[in-house]
């Protein structure tokens, strides 16, 4: 077996570790996956409960909203505990009305077997952006990139297998990083990549933020693509509750982001301002996104309007979630994403032979910034620890973010506008 095929067959067996664990029969009860399935279960019976409402708060739900997220997770192999203390899982439902219509298809099957595939779809996005990473460090740095890849993907399995544990969609944000939606390749890779950004927006909603980007790029078969996807739900939607449900269903998001600052494990920028300065929760929100967004963009009008596509798409990418006011740990991936693609910018080694060529010290930070990211996921759950890991894990985004316009700027790319 060659080395390239070994290496290869390594990161196989990280993905398929990763895909596993939707068969594994002792895990966490999937909550992540349960406000979802309520929404959809609720279209057509409580239409008034399909959305939060405007006093709707982290940790102050609906009666019916929580009573019916436990019913799924009893149902589920929650553990005794978890079942005890179900409400403590309980979950503001967020999904966005596109989104909705796609968990209405699936809210009929039992629970165990949403919560599966949702598993098994976050780790194929997984999969496939590292993949990506695959490809474009592979080709440009032979076996080292390969080995570097490998390493990362073991380094990043914690995140992976807990962002599974909690059922959460935030592989989409990882695949979208990588598959920018560019005018290059066949019509299938450009048709897949608009179809993941729309599904990122529709499932996040913060990606839909890039719509700023493609626009000024004149990308617009991207734009006219993922609109249309996020049209077909809202349609979709309207048939199956009334107009005034689908009008109303941003009622209750600015009461849940500002109450998210107090919820430990949120990353945020804008939880460490109100926490450090008792800023009011919504200045603090606000002020957040103006400092980083005007951040970003001084940055990127010095030094990266002239960047490589897929490396200004994955910075962005990365620059929108360090701006949201809700940063959970697992959206943290996208860093390595976007540091992956700069290091794959910078220039080959000269040829080496045996050991040597299977490291390259230039690309250690990937599976470095994978494993602190990785770690640091798995903590701060708790009220005394949870500034710390904040700091750290804020504090990997920055450094990921400059790094990256530090290779762009020394690789000198070529001139002119990105296609």
């Amino acid at each position: 077996m060659g080395r390239a095929r070994g290496l290869a067959v390594a990161l196989g067996a990280v993905c398929a570790l990763w895909a596993s664990q939707a068969a594994w029969p002792v895990q966490a009860p999937g909550q992540d996956v349960a406000p979802y399935v309520v929404q959809a279960q609720f279209v057509g019976v409580r239409d008034d409960l399909v959305f939060p409402p405007a006093e709707a708060r982290f940790g102050a739900l609906p009666t019916e909203v929580v009573e019916a997220q436990c019913a799924l997770l009893v149902a589920s192999d929650a553990s005794p505990d978890e079942v005890a203390d179900c409400a403590r899982f309980a979950v503001p439902p967020l999904a966005t009305p596109p989104a909705v219509v796609g968990w209405v298809t699936v809210a009929h099957l039992p629970y165990r077997a949403v919560r599966a595939l949702v598993q098994l779809a976050g780790a194929a996005a997984f999969a496939l952006g590292t993949v990506v990473l695959w490809r474009r460090l592979g080709r440009r740095h032979g076996d080292a990139g390969r080995v570097t890849v490998v390493l990362s993907a073991l380094a990043l399995t914690p995140l992976v297998l807990r962002a599974g544990q909690l059922g959460q969609t935030s592989g989409v944000l990882y695949l979208s990083a990588a598959l920018a939606p560019i005018p290059v390749g066949g019509r299938l890779r450009r048709t897949a990549a608009s179809l993941v950004w729309a599904g990122a927006a529709v499932l996040k909603g913060v990606p839909a933020l890039l719509a700023v980007l493609q626009a000024g790029r004149r990308r617009w078969a991207s734009l006219v693509g993922a609109a249309a996807v996020v049209l077909v739900g809202v349609v979709g939607l309207l048939a199956l509750v009334p107009a005034t449900v689908v009008a109303d269903a941003g009622a209750g998001s600015w009461s849940l982001t500002t109450s998210a600052l107090d919820v430990p494990a949120n990353r945020s920028l804008a939880t460490q301002l109100a926490a450090a300065s008792g800023l009011d929760a919504g200045a603090a929100v606000v002020l957040s996104a103006a400092l980083v967004l005007a951040a970003l963009g001084a940055a990127w009008w010095r030094w990266l309007r002239a960047a490589p596509a897929e490396v200004e798409w994955a910075w962005w990418s990365l620059g929108l979630v360090a701006a949201s006011p809700i940063l959970w740990g697992h959206y943290t991936a996208v860093a390595v994403v976007v540091l992956g693609l700069a290091l794959a910018r910078l220039a080959p080694r000269a040829a080496d032979t045996g050991t040597d060529a299977l490291l390259d010290r230039r690309l250690l930070a990937l599976p470095v910034t994978a494993a602190v990211l990785a770690m640091a996921s798995l903590q701060g759950t708790d009220v005394a620890g949870s500034a710390a890991v904040r700091a750290l894990t804020y504090g990997v985004l920055v450094a990921v973010l400059a790094a990256v316009v530090v290779i762009v700027h020394r690789t000198r790319p070529p001139q002119g506008r990105p296609a």
